[in-house]
């Protein structure tokens, strides 16, 4: 059941770019709106109160606070031909994306040409992983000419950072040691591909890599992996495919905490493709506490810090048919609490982040 929303019903207010790609907070009591940006957005990242986000017109990458508003990065204005491709003055390479600040403080990585550390204190900007060309003929400056990487999640100790990888052969990620410059490749030590969501351990000695994706969608297969971040090795712990019947286990943005591992799972086969998800957590055996009874359709996953619940954009509401009803912002109490319909409508891909 939805209801209005009541005072202080998040555990901390929420940033999501709207409709029309302007960024903006919602406040704790799930209804006061704030506009950060008056212009239109292509990415952005949060830290307590400071912000990262990416111009869509200007290709600019811009820190925000309530004290400042500053131009970090004046980057070439994207050109297109008429084909609708970028020119052949500007490139893929120059376009600035997925920026991600250091858990530890101080830098962020961005994606521009590679993925690349920018210091804080002193503006300096070093490459760390350069995106790779690739040797085909191609009618246009696609992403699709090179081997093109963006950064995903940092460890805890700011030590490594887990970025994407994207080329002909698909999409995957590795593990990059910012210190050394070791890229290792996270490879299944099973079939599939460890894709797209990843959380570490406190004391990031673990990886936890989830992924909702269904493979007759053609996108990497649902699961869930554990990795070694020392060797690069992900072992599934989530069922196989059954090739028989198309039985798949999906784990929808799972993320590591104290006492388990919180996450939405659902299931799917080829008789039953409609993916429906329940709120759970994992403790260390891997045996799951479903935390609320309600199953969601779902697009997007933003858990709480402390497990509380989590903002999706998805839906609890099924016609007779099981479809799914209209896709909005919900905030998902763990437990027996109220379900809770926030007032804004996301732009997609839909970017959720936690603030001060």
């Amino acid at each position: 059941m939805t209801v209005q929303a009541q005072e202080d019903v998040l555990p901390a207010p929420v940033y999501v770019m709207d409709s029309d790609k302007l960024l903006q907070r919602i406040d704790v009591d799930g209804e006061s709106i704030f506009t950060v940006t008056d212009e239109a957005i292509l990415d952005f990242d949060v830290s307590g109160d400071n912000i990262l986000y990416i111009t869509a017109a200007g290709n600019d990458l811009v820190f925000y606070n309530n004290d400042a508003v500053i131009t970090l990065i004046d980057g070439p204005e994207p050109r297109f031909n008429e084909n609708g491709f970028f020119d052949e003055v500007f490139s893929y390479n120059d376009l600035i994306r997925e920026p991600l600040w250091n858990p530890v403080g101080g830098t962020f990585a961005f994606a521009q040409g590679g993925v690349q550390l920018f210091d804080v204190a002193t503006g300096n900007i070093n490459i760390l992983l350069p995106n790779q060309p690739v040797a085909i003929e191609s009618r246009d400056d696609s992403p699709m000419e090179r081997t093109t990487y963006a950064p995903l999640k940092w460890s805890p100790d700011g030590n490594k950072l887990v970025v994407q990888g994207f080329g002909f052969e698909g999409q995957w990620l590795s593990i990059l040691d910012v210190n050394t410059g070791q890229l290792l490749r996270i490879e299944p030590q099973s079939m599939g591909v460890a894709c797209c969501d990843a959380s570490w351990t406190a004391d990031s000695s673990v990886l936890y890599v989830s992924s909702l994706n269904a493979p007759s969608m053609g996108l990497p297969e649902a699961g869930l992996w554990s990795v070694d971040p020392a060797t690069g090795t992900a072992t599934r712990l989530s069922a196989e495919i059954d090739l028989e019947t198309g039985a798949l286990e999906h784990y929808g943005q799972a993320i590591v905490l104290d006492d388990g591992i919180y996450t939405f799972f659902g299931s799917s086969s080829y008789e039953n493709s409609l993916l429906k998800a329940q709120m759970q957590r994992l403790d260390d055996s891997l045996a799951a506490e479903t935390l609320r009874e309600d199953v969601f359709s779902l697009v997007n996953i933003l858990w709480a810090a402390d497990g509380s619940g989590a903002v999706i954009y998805g839906t609890a509401n099924f016609d007779e048919n099981g479809v799914p009803g209209e896709l909005v912002l919900h905030w998902i109490p763990a437990g027996d609490g109220e379900i809770i319909q926030l007032p804004l409508t996301p732009a997609e891909p839909v970017q959720m982040a936690w603030g001060n």
